[in-house]
């Protein structure tokens, strides 16, 4: 079992798959027919199979909670992947083309990072080793710079190489990856280790909620409980456009 570095990011999700993602550990990598960026056809249509996992930096974003967390309603998790894997996502204004030069649009990007006030983190600057089809999965357009977005994309050769590598989970030897045939489709996850649970502000103060959507948040903070994660109650700042954590938390009768 090799020794793998690893880094803190964060996952949105909405309460449909988030007990099962809590109870198994595992994030599902999607192959990207249900990306919401119509440019990113490029990644659907490329012959070559890709897995993508997408992570972000933060989660006080108020657009992602709105986006991907059921409208504040469902979760953002603390999750740790290894370091080697993750790239920073390109933001630019210059639409890869077939004949365009990926390595020329991703170090224009990388330079435009370093410049501003509040710089990301940026974990690599080594883009040029990987395949053209998979330097198109880490650049999108700049209208989706404030995701802040870092991805995880493996090919089929990657995934065959990687499915018997074994990591340590919290003492637990674990895969790395893991396969779920659904429906006759082979369905790519990958075991993270969750530190933390921030429940959404419509998590309890939504009061229009369904009787699934009651039933479901109920099994998320059970699960939390079962695996020994903490959760933290988001709140609207009192005097800023802002979310922050709840001084008081939610607790379960």
């Amino acid at each position: 079992m090799s020794k793998e570095e690893y880094v803190t990011f964060y996952k949105y999700m909405s309460l449909e798959h988030a007990v099962d993602t809590i109870e198994k550990g595992q994030l599902y990598l999607n192959d990207g027919k249900d990306f919401n960026d119509p440019f990113e056809n490029t990644v659907r249509n490329n012959k070559k199979r890709l897995h993508i996992l997408c992570l972000t930096s933060g989660f006080q974003k108020m657009l992602m909670w709105s986006h991907y967390a059921d409208s504040h309603k469902g979760i953002c998790l603390t999750v740790e992947v290894p370091k080697s894997l993750v790239y920073n996502i390109c933001y630019t204004t210059e639409r890869p083309l077939e004949n365009s030069n990926l390595d020329e649009i991703i170090n224009r990007s990388i330079t435009a990072m370093k410049m501003v006030k509040k710089p990301p983190k940026i974990l690599t600057e080594n883009y040029s080793s990987l395949s053209d089809y998979k330097k198109i999965a880490y650049i999108k357009s700049k209208e989706w710079s404030y995701e802040k977005e870092f991805r995880i994309v493996l090919d089929d050769r990657d995934v065959k190489k990687m499915l018997n590598k074994e990591i340590n989970i919290n003492g637990e030897v674990k895969k790395m990856l893991f396969e779920n045939p659904t429906n006759g489709v082979k369905k790519l996850f990958m075991n993270v280790n969750i530190t933390n649970v921030y429940l959404g502000v419509g998590f309890i103060n939504d009061y229009q909620k369904k009787e699934e959507e009651l039933k479901a948040q109920e099994q998320i903070i059970r699960a939390c409980e079962r695996k020994g994660i903490p959760t933290k109650q988001m709140e609207l700042s009192d005097t800023k456009y802002e979310l922050r954590v709840a001084k008081r938390q939610y607790i379960l009768s």
